[in-house]
């Protein structure tokens, strides 16, 4: 398989490797019906939804076979978008602060870009995620001028024969921290779970046991959530109702959104919207985090975390320096460009 002559070909493509599976698929994109087979994103609104309909379908046994894959130099679009510097995100931080004192919000996530050097190799990094992200939903996506990159843990949604599965994942540590969760963390948690269930409410809903998840050099809190006698027709209103979550946007949901629009300077793209797949007979979705897009200047990876009643601008900060680091950036990069 020539896989370099099949990407060059090509305006979009997708490479994505569920959680737990060992191939690697590789859809090559074309025109299709919006009911067929398709990979769907969508940014952080849900308003902008695309989907790549596969003319061509291939499966990649083993990611070493992408090591020496090497499309050259691809027309992508410079980073020209809005990059924080440390005292201005702090003081952006302390506008949340102050919204939460004053108003209904309880929670809100503030995000930012991290900016680091070109990833030369975008399929051989993209390879090498796949590796060290065993239990991630991984990916490489290309379409027009954009290529997005990313790793993410966080299912929305999997559909099938009636069963749907999710997950709240909230709260966020560094791994190895010895001592119980705090307050604010359970709290955290306890509100995206609080909110999932609600929406699904009107289903025969199981909650499983909260758990401490590690991802590399993250530890969160992760309860998963099944809803039984879920009819397919319904699966579009679910997806609307649960996106975006407390994870990603805040509590209440509208109100949290109104202040992130507000406060934050810089275009999230597809970072916090959620992708994933659709086919004849299941539907799976996953958060779009652990992301960054690449561009012929930087590669700019996305991060953010939740700012509630209590929080510290200066801890918020550092942790997403620890989140920037999740798609090993700094091996394609001496360090962050910041």
């Amino acid at each position: 398989m020539d896989i370099e002559g099949l990407l060059k070909s090509h305006d979009s493509w997708v490479f994505f490797r569920k959680p737990g599976e060992n191939g690697i698929n590789l859809w090559l994109g074309g025109e299709g019906k919006p009911e067929g087979e398709r990979f769907v994103f969508t940014d952080f609104s849900g308003k902008r939804l695309h989907s790549i309909f596969p003319t061509e379908k291939f499966l990649v046994e083993n990611a070493a076979d992408l090591q020496q894959v090497d499309l050259g130099d691809l027309p992508l679009r410079p980073f020209a978008d809005k990059v924080y510097e440390k005292e201005e995100y702090l003081e952006i931080c302390k506008g949340f602060l102050q919204a939460i004192e004053k108003t209904a919000v309880q929670k809100a996530i503030l995000s930012r870009i991290a900016l680091f050097a070109t990833v030369e190799a975008p399929i051989r990094h993209y390879a090498m995620l796949t590796e060290v992200y065993k239990d991630a939903f991984v990916y490489l996506l290309k379409f027009g001028n954009e290529l997005w990159l990313g790793a993410t843990p966080e299912l929305l949604v999997e559909w099938e024969k009636g069963v749907l599965k999710t997950m709240a994942l909230a709260a966020t540590r560094k791994a190895g921290f010895e001592g119980e969760w705090t307050a604010k963390e359970r709290d955290e948690h306890q509100w995206v779970l609080d909110y999932i269930v609600e929406k699904l409410d009107r289903y025969d809903v199981h909650v499983g046991e909260t758990e401490t998840v590690q991802i590399r050099q993250l530890e969160h809190l992760r309860t998963p959530i099944a809803a039984h006698n879920v009819p397919a027709d319904d699966l579009a209103g679910i997806v609307e109702a649960l996106h975006p979550t407390p994870a990603i946007c805040g509590i209440p949901m509208r109100e949290a959104y109104d202040l992130i629009m507000q406060l934050e300077k810089h275009n999230r793209g597809l970072y916090t919207g959620y992708l994933g797949v659709v086919t004849d007979d299941q539907t799976a979705f996953y958060v779009n985090l652990r992301c960054a897009s690449l561009h012929s200047n930087y590669t700019a990876a996305y991060v953010g975390g939740g700012i509630t009643q209590g929080s510290e601008p200066l801890k918020e900060w550092e942790e997403t320096i620890l989140k920037s680091k999740s798609l090993l950036l700094e091996r394609d990069a001496n360090k962050d460009v910041e």
